[in-house]
């Protein structure tokens, strides 16, 4: 970590200078301001933002230990669409498997309550966890219990969604779901991951 900081102390000097230079060069601030943000971001990635290794050591400690705590060290920002700490907030989520878990302050803030519902719900097979969503049963709710219809395969969840275009489109891939799984793998010597 002391290399870190370090390392930032020296880029953002360096950044100031470039800064400092580029007006008194005469460039537009604008473009002064953009290049600095520019720079600033890459900086930042390099210095605040773990490898995806690291990343995934992070996680698969939280997710052995059971402790939400450990997800602090994983990096807080956008790689590749995902966010790796919401992700590891999430599997320790399933891997604590409590409803309980759902209270965290730490869950609260980056998964939120219902979704965490939601995410126990399907990794418990438990339904009752759909219901403890509250707001609009079409939202959340009903996203609870078609994930459950298709994480088991049981069209019997989607009739438990409010909304007659919602359950209808549940049904439906519960249907395209388990027509998927029946049928016969076309390639040769491969099997179906399950």
């Amino acid at each position: 970590m002391k290399k870190k900081i370090i390392y930032a102390a020296m880029a953002l000097a360096a950044l100031l200078g470039a800064v400092v230079i580029g007006l008194s060069l005469k460039f537009s601030p604008d473009a002064v301001l953009l290049a600095s943000a520019l720079a600033a971001d890459a900086v930042y990635a390099r210095v605040f933002v773990n490898s995806p290794e690291e990343d995934a050591r992070h996680i698969a400690r939280a997710v052995a230990q059971k402790d939400a705590g450990l997800c602090r060290k994983v990096s807080d920002r956008y790689v590749h669409s995902v966010m790796p700490r919401q992700t590891c907030y999430r599997e320790v989520v399933k891997a604590v498997g409590d409803p309980g878990i759902c209270t965290n302050g730490e869950i609260l803030e980056y998964i939120g309550e219902e979704h965490c519902y939601a995410i126990l719900a399907v990794a418990t097979g438990d339904e009752s966890l759909c219901e403890r969503i509250d707001g609009d049963p079409d939202s959340i709710r009903g996203d609870c219990y078609e994930a459950l219809a298709l994480e088991n395969n049981d069209p019997r969840f989607c009739l438990k969604i409010s909304g007659k275009q919602e359950r209808e489109y549940c049904r439906e891939r519960c249907a395209a779901k388990k027509k998927y799984d029946e049928s016969p793998d076309p390639r040769p010597g491969f099997s179906r991951p399950g």
